[in-house]
C-alpha cells in the first residue's frame, strides 16, 4: 500500500521565500551602487545606470549556468546518491570562473565601445567605462558563486544562498558611503568607490559560499 506525501503551501514557502531574497543581491548591490553615487550628480548617476544594466545583462545570461548545476545535483540529492557529485561542484565553480573571466577580459577591452551603442559619450562615457572596468571584475567571482548557490538548491537548502545574499547587500550597503565620500583617514573615490564597493561584496559572497561548502 502506497502513501502519498500531501506539499502544502507551507512547504513552498520554505523554498520561495529563499530563493526570492537569494536572487535579488546583484540587483540590490546595483540599486544601492545608484542611490550613493545619484549624489555625486546627473554624470555620475547616468554612468552608473548605463554600466550597471550592461553589468546585469552578461550576468544573467551567464547565470543560466546555475540551472544546470540544481539540476544534476538535486537528481543525484532525490537518488540519494550525493556522494556521487563530489567532483561536479568543484568543476562546475571553475567552470563558471573561466567563462567569467573570459567575458571580463572581453567586455573589459571593448567597454567604451560598449557604452557608445548606450548613445553615452563625454563625461557620461568616461565615468561609465571607469566604473565597469573595476566591477567586470567581478564576472567571474559572480558566476563561480552562481555555481555554488546553485549546488545549495539542488540540496534543497536555499537559506544558505538567501544568507549569502543579505550579507553581499550588507557588505555593499556599509562599503559604498565610505569608499565614494570618505570616512576618517578613507579618502573618497567617487563613482570607483562605488564600483569597488560592490566588487567587495561579490569577493565576500563567493567566500561565504566556498566557507559553507566545506
Amino acid at each position: 500500500m502506497s502513501t502519498r506525501t500531501t506539499i502544502t503551501r507551507k512547504d513552498i514557502d520554505r523554498l520561495a521565500v529563499p530563493a526570492i531574497i537569494g536572487g535579488i543581491a546583484e540587483p540590490v548591490i546595483s540599486l544601492m551602487d545608484t542611490a550613493f553615487v545619484g549624489r555625486l550628480g546627473t554624470a555620475d548617476l547616468a554612468a552608473v545606470g548605463i554600466a550597471s544594466s550592461f553589468f546585469l545583462l552578461v550576468v544573467w545570461v551567464l547565470a543560466q549556468t546555475r540551472s544546470a548545476v540544481l539540476a544534476v545535483v538535486a537528481r543525484f540529492y532525490g537518488e540519494g546518491r550525493v556522494e556521487g557529485i563530489a567532483g561536479l561542484v568543484p568543476l562546475a565553480t571553475w567552470m563558471n570562473f573561466l567563462v567569467g573571466l573570459g567575458f571580463f577580459v572581453l567586455t573589459n577591452a571593448f567597454a567604451e565601445q560598449i557604452f557608445k551603442l548606450y548613445n553615452a559619450e563625454g563625461e557620461i562615457l568616461a565615468k561609465a567605462v571607469e566604473y565597469y572596468r573595476i566591477r567586470s571584475y567581478g564576472h567571474p567571482i559572480v558566476l563561480a558563486t552562481f555555481a555554488l548557490t546553485g549546488a545549495f538548491r539542488g540540496i534543497q537548502n536555499l537559506r544558505w544562498g538567501m544568507w549569502i545574499s543579505i550579507l553581499g547587500a550588507a557588505v555593499n550597503g556599509l562599503l559604498n558611503p565610505i569608499l565614494i565620500f570618505g570616512w576618517g583617514p578613507v579618502e573618497g573615490m567617487g563613482i570607483a568607490g562605488s564600483a569597488w564597493s560592490s566588487l567587495i561584496a561579490q569577493v565576500a559572497m563567493f567566500a561565504a559560499a566556498v566557507y559553507i561548502l566545506q
